[in-house]
């Protein structure tokens, strides 16, 4: 998700956004009126990377599955443990090798959905990686793999503060340019990586930053959190 639509959704549900055009900026990366507003998405630490090597394998199971002769109406729905080493790309035909099998011990024809639990995961060699593999039929489609992370991360301070410490050297150089300036922390796009639950009020602390303001955004649910 490109951060224009994210700012230009922050700015639908954010009722304090100021009335001025939105330009495009590279320190901050965008300026509204005297505002200069900065954006960083959150990131669970290695993810991104596991994530595109989980889409790459799903990728190569829909191509294989397509080449053979088995006719496949599935929607497949990959389950991966959370936040483990990226998969090396030498790796990836391989685990799609380990995923069709997998889905060939799945009885014939079959209807409705069908989960591939540890016994079978555990056979295909997959279980130190995957969770649980869903399988739903789709009669009027071909195969779809789509891949998951297994749990959403609660979003602490500390993890909030992190963010903030990335972009806090720049506070200084950005003030010669704007008279105020916000920091928008982001998640919930189309990058799984992304996705992450905030903490309670109760166990956050307020942020200690030279940003005159501090929000995160959740993109899935536009739903802000104005944190200073």
């Amino acid at each position: 998700m490109a951060e224009r639509a994210v700012i230009e959704a922050f700015r639908q549900h954010y009722s304090g956004f100021p009335k001025g055009e939105i330009k495009d900026s590279e320190s901050p990366d965008f300026m509204v009126e005297s505002i200069g507003i900065e954006l960083i998405e959150f990131q669970r630490g290695t993810a991104r990377k596991f994530e595109e090597s989980c889409k790459a394998i799903c990728k190569a199971v829909e191509v294989r599955v397509a080449q053979s002769i088995v006719v496949s109406q599935f929607y497949v729905a990959v389950h991966w443990k959370s936040d483990i080493e990226p998969i090396r790309k030498t790796e990836i035909q391989s685990f799609a090798g380990s995923i069709i099998k997998a889905l060939c011990t799945i009885p014939q024809p079959f209807s409705g959905n069908f989960q591939l639990g540890y016994k079978i995961l555990n056979q295909s060699g997959l279980d130190g990686h995957i969770n649980l593999i869903s399988v739903y039929s789709t009669p009027n489609h071909n195969i779809q793999c789509y891949p998951m992370l297994s749990a959403w991360t609660g979003l602490s301070s500390i993890q909030l503060n992190a963010q903030i410490t990335k972009k806090e050297a720049k506070v200084i150089a950005y003030r010669q340019a704007v008279g105020s300036i916000w920091l928008l922390i982001y998640s919930g796009t189309d990058n799984l990586a992304s996705f992450a639950t905030l903490m309670p009020w109760s166990e956050r602390t307020k942020p200690n930053t030279a940003f005159d303001k501090v929000f995160y955004f959740d993109v899935s649910a536009n739903k802000i959190d104005e944190l200073k």
